[in-house]
Parts: C-alpha cells; structure tokens; sequence
C-alpha cells in the first residue's frame, strides 16, 4: 500500500506532538488504524463481509474486511460537523449548542430528527456508491454494518441506516474486545468515538 500526504500537514501533526512532549513513532492512516482496531478486538470467523462506517467530524471512513482481510477503502467528505450544521441552521442555534442539541435533543428531538434527515439522506446516497462498487467489484454484498465515530451514537441513527441498507447493522465499542480495556471511562465518551485511536495505539505492539 502507497500513500502519500502533503508535507506541510505531517509537519503540523508532529509539531503538536512535540509541543506535548511526545516522541512519534509512526505516522498512519486513520484507515489502516481502524482495520488494526477491528483485527484485533473483534475477530471474525471465515469470509463473513463487514462494513466499517466510521463518521468523523470532517469525513467518513469506510472499510470493507472480509474476515479480519482489509479489501477495499474510501473517504467521503461529509461527517458528523456537517450533521451539527444542519442542525444548527434549522433550529437557528450556534454550532457549539447544535452539537449539545445534536448528541443529547430531549424534547427536540423531533426537530433534531427533522433537521438531520436530509443530510442524513446525503449521506447514505454518496455511501450508496461504494457499497455497490464493492459488491460489483469483489461480487458479493456485505453481511453486516458496524457504525463508528462519535456521530454513530446519534439518537435512530443506527435504526435508520439499518432500515435502509437492509443488513443487520450495529454501534462498534472497540473497547469491549480488548483485555486490557479499561474498567470505566469518562460517561461523556462514547467507545465508538475511540476506535481510530485505539487502532494507533496498537500499531507496534505485540498481538
């Protein structure tokens, strides 16, 4: 696998990790790190095909594993800041307390549902166009939809998808496979908001 990245941009991301006092290691992609994180916390058996969704603030990642086999890859750009923005622009509300509205609606959350509706639909339509690539390129569908990122919490999220990819689909703790996972963790994190970070942190380790 080749890929490159502008200099200026890794010059960044090691310029806050020298300002922190950390020493890197490597440098990875967000994709390979979450095929890492799904290797080795949830291992599946024979050739079953599962789709990774990750939602990002910025983008979205997804996967497409045959077994624990990474097959193919794409980015879209749209992620969780643009569903915080249709919010946002519905409820006419700053972006700060449209992600409060967004992660936690309580009464609103027929309005937030409203809002996000046709961003969600956005979305789906522009992943449509891998999970058919995938399927006319490897010749089969997948057999399940693991969702990521923080915006994989949201509120019917999960329940939509499922409803219109027609596969089982389900919310990813890439916590709950490892042994050494943590006892608690702060109730303000989601799990599935730690999956790319869980699979930088493996890089290197023994499995």
């Amino acid at each position: 696998l080749l890929a490159a990245a502008r200099k200026e941009v890794v010059s960044a991301h090691l310029g806050v990790l020298k300002a922190a006092g950390g020493t890197p290691r490597a440098i990875d992609l967000e994709a390979i790190a979450l095929a890492n994180a799904w290797e080795t916390g949830r291992p599946q058996s024979g050739s079953e095909v599962c789709g990774i969704v990750h939602v990002g603030a910025k983008r979205t990642i997804l996967n497409f594993l045959s077994g624990v086999q990474l097959q193919f890859s794409r980015e879209i750009l749209l992620g969780g800041e643009g569903f915080t923005q249709a919010v946002a622009e519905a409820l006419q509300v700053h972006a700060a307390e449209a992600e409060k509205i967004k992660i936690n609606p309580g009464e609103r959350s027929s309005d937030v549902k409203a809002a996000l509706q046709p961003r969600w639909e956005e979305w789906l339509s522009q992943c449509r166009n891998s999970f058919d690539f995938y399927d006319n390129q490897f010749g089969r569908g997948m057999d399940r939809l693991v969702l990521s990122g923080g915006s994989a919490a949201l509120e019917g999220f999960k329940e939509w998808i499922q409803e219109a990819v027609g596969v089982p689909t389900e919310v990813w703790d890439p916590l709950s496979g490892l042994s050494a996972a943590p006892e608690s963790k702060p109730s303000s994190v989601s799990g599935a908001s730690l999956s790319v970070a869980i699979g930088l942190a493996l890089r290197g380790l023994a499995r």
